[in-house]
């Protein structure tokens, strides 16, 4: 089922750029028309048509994930040096072939000696899947394919809920549009509440990396000389110390705490508010209650203030407390206290890591380490060199004291 829905997936991205280029080079222009024939066909207006259409080639053209639609973005915006390309691919394989076929002709005519051929023996056959578990894979993929339009593209979604006129699209748009925007408190709580377990996890990775690193170091002697892996480890150390020599600054992390903050908790309140606001307006159509968007993405923003202004009906009243008690319980000073925690267990962990390195025996190591790793592979460093390292670290010692 993944290759199908990958080959679908280039099929329709193929069909989508040659029809915008040939659009953009006004030789093909039959999209009002073709519009408006399946609106007329769907009794659908056409707006509601073009966003439907679009929902689905978004859907079979973007995969899934995030490199696979970008790198369909770029495939759509340099379709004609891919095109141009391809060609001269399939030209010289098409030459090569032609080539190939020649040859074999003129050796299969010159040819005066039979070649007994080797039989090969029988390659053991791999042991089968179940055939339930495939079965069950295919089913999950072929589910996750089918309904991809209804868990994804949420802003063309928002957008089908104010330009649809029929009350049916509306419902749909409006379950799909509550659907994704539970779905997005859902992770912004789990990541609110549950973020320790992860952070433990990735400090503990950081210790590992840095303790194998520094290790790897330590061991090493001036006599012997350095292999690929101990280079690796060496620039791990390099890059490592540089990394926690910013964190352990607390300046700096305060500093970058608070733009961190700022800006994550303007988007992600500004992105919140902006869902909520059509939300609200679908709530309002699908009641026969006449709401503007504008209105009700200024109450949205800022719904502290202006929660007592959206429609008096119980579904709009519902909604609007959630997102009150979202607004005011994970506002700005929650957010920044959760962020400020976080970065300083990171920073306490910097630290911790940056004292290791900075020892003055592994230091000495380190600074002989480097100053073989200048010399060209495969020879020891002069005496003179290492001294110069051990001189080195000495005065960086005295400049600490």
């Amino acid at each position: 089922m993944e290759v199908i829905s990958e080959s679908i997936r280039k099929i329709t991205t193929f069909l989508l750029a040659a029809f915008l280029w040939l659009h953009a080079v006004f030789i093909l222009n039959v999209q009002s028309t073709l519009a408006a024939k399946s609106a007329h066909y769907l009794r659908l207006t056409t707006s509601e048509t073009l966003l439907l259409a679009l929902l689905v080639i978004f859907s079979f053209a973007s995969g899934s994930g995030f490199w696979k639609p970008f790198r369909s973005l770029l495939y759509i915006y340099a379709f004609p040096f891919v095109l141009f390309w391809k060609l001269l691919y399939w030209f010289f394989r098409a030459l090569g072939a032609l080539h190939r076929w020649f040859k074999e002709q003129a050796y299969q005519s010159a040819a005066s000696l039979v070649v007994e051929q080797k039989e090969l023996p029988d390659s053991p056959t791999p042991a089968t899947a179940p055939a339930n578990a495939g079965t069950k894979d295919r089913t999950q993929e072929f589910l996750s394919f089918l309904f991809r339009p209804f868990r994804r593209f949420t802003i063309l979604w928002c957008i089908l809920l104010l330009s649809a006129t029929h009350i049916q699209i509306v419902w749909v748009c409006l379950v799909i549009l509550l659907m994704h925007l539970a779905r997005r408190i859902f992770r912004l709580l789990r990541i609110m509440l549950f973020f320790d377990p992860y952070m433990k996890r990735a400090i503990g990775k950081m210790f590992e990396i840095v303790g194998n690193a520094a290790d790897a170091v330590a061991a090493f002697t001036p006599d012997t000389t350095p292999s690929q892996e101990l280079k690796n480890k060496w620039n791990e150390v390099k890059t490592w110390k540089i990394i926690t020599s910013f964190l352990r600054d607390e300046y700096l992390v305060s500093r970058l705490a608070w733009v961190l903050g700022a800006v994550s908790f303007g988007l992600i309140y500004g992105y919140v508010a902006l869902l909520f606001s059509f939300a609200y307006v679908g709530i309002a159509r699908v009641s026969g209650i006449s709401y503007p968007w504008a209105d009700s993405l200024v109450a949205s923003f800022f719904i502290p203030l202006f929660a007592k202004e959206l429609p008096k009906i119980m579904p709009l009243r519902v909604l609007g407390g959630i997102h009150f008690s979202l607004a005011v319980t994970l506002g700005i000073g929650t957010f920044f206290g959760f962020l400020h925690r976080r970065l300083f267990a990171i920073r306490t962990a910097a630290t911790v890591v940056n004292d290791k390195l900075i020892e003055e025996t592994f230091q000495e190591k380190f600074l002989i380490l480097s100053a073989q790793l200048e010399v060209s592979p495969g020879t020891v460093p002069p005496k003179q060199t290492q001294v110069r390292a051990r001189k080195d670290s000495n005065k960086g010692k005295k400049r600490k004291l």
